[in-house]
């Protein structure tokens, strides 16, 4: 029982990662875009456009590693329950012996 209650809050804090990473790669684009329209003009050097792109692919693969670590741990979750590891489980309305966990 631990480990599903544990393995549900870490799910929560994966989500929320996800949706951090999600944020930096929209910002990360939009300094990509900057940065080469800059560039296009000549007011910024071929180095601050690589190393835009560079923190780009950097954010995209973090949220790629999120991304497959939520799903993860959704699956260990439904392990956990008993449930098929590709069902898709309503973390608003788990129940486990009676007790609600949100």
């Amino acid at each position: 029982l631990l480990e599903t209650i544990l393995t549900y809050y870490d799910i929560l804090k994966t989500n929320e990662s996800v949706h951090l990473f999600n944020q930096m790669v929209a910002n990360s684009e939009a300094n990509y875009i900057r940065i080469k329209s800059l560039q296009e003009l000549g007011s910024a050097t071929t180095l601050d456009m690589l190393e835009a792109e560079s923190n780009l692919k950097n954010d995209q693969a973090s949220l790629s590693h999120e991304k497959n670590q939520l799903i993860q741990q959704k699956q260990h979750l439904n392990y956990l329950m008993g449930v098929p590891l590709t069902q898709e489980v309503d973390l608003e309305n788990i129940e486990m012996e009676g007790w609600p966990i949100s």
